[in-house]
């Protein structure tokens, strides 16, 4: 019996299948792998550092500073290597290292985040209470606790700023209401 020969667009056509074939189970191990590594802790860190990498570098080329960035779950820190200045943002419902205990916190309110920008720090909460309610509470307890009051505004009900100072320190709160609650901003650190 005679073997019959296979025509050569046929032999081309098998072995382009053939490597089709393979490439697609290459590429969806690959794939695979890819996914799994990017949706893991380890993979999830290799990126957070690629972003940490690439904004150390923005600010190296624009400032001419060496400049170390971290990011975090709770936030971001860029500090300034050379001169230690730092801006920390941090989200989460926690007061930044080192809030001072003479700055009175209202109650019920509840820490949005804050922000450390050289020798001042910010922080944002929110309550349920008026702002009529807070400026009250704020101007009362902090004059108990050897703050000064140097300024005040209220331009309308739905808002308060104030400024004072204990020795070479100030804290300013402003308030402002909206959609049923009100945001306090205190900003505290030295004089300047």
């Amino acid at each position: 019996m005679e073997k019959k020969k296979l025509p050569g667009w046929v032999k081309v056509i098998i072995v382009f299948a053939i490597l089709g074939v393979g490439l697609t189970v290459v590429a969806s191990v690959g794939l695979s792998f890819l996914t799994g590594l990017l949706t893991s802790k380890s993979g999830e860190k290799l990126a957070q550092k690629g972003i940490e990498r690439l904004i150390e570098k923005g600010i190296e080329e624009s400032s001419g500073g060496k400049t170390k960035v971290d990011i975090s779950g709770q936030g971001i820190v860029i500090k300034d290597e050379e001169g230690g200045q730092q801006l920390a943002i941090q989200g989460g419902q926690q007061f930044p290292a080192g809030f001072p205990e003479d700055l009175p916190v209202y109650s019920p309110s509840q820490v949005q985040g804050s922000m450390v920008m050289g020798p001042m720090t910010m922080v944002t909460l929110d309550s349920p209470s008026s702002v009529a309610d807070l400026s009250g509470f704020y101007q009362k307890e902090l004059v108990a606790k050897g703050w000064s009051q140097a300024f005040s505004a209220s331009p309308s009900s739905d808002s308060y700023s104030g400024i004072f100072k204990k020795e070479n320190r100030q804290a300013t709160v402003t308030l402002s209401a909206e959609s049923g609650k009100t945001s306090i901003v205190l900003t505290y650190g030295l004089e300047q």
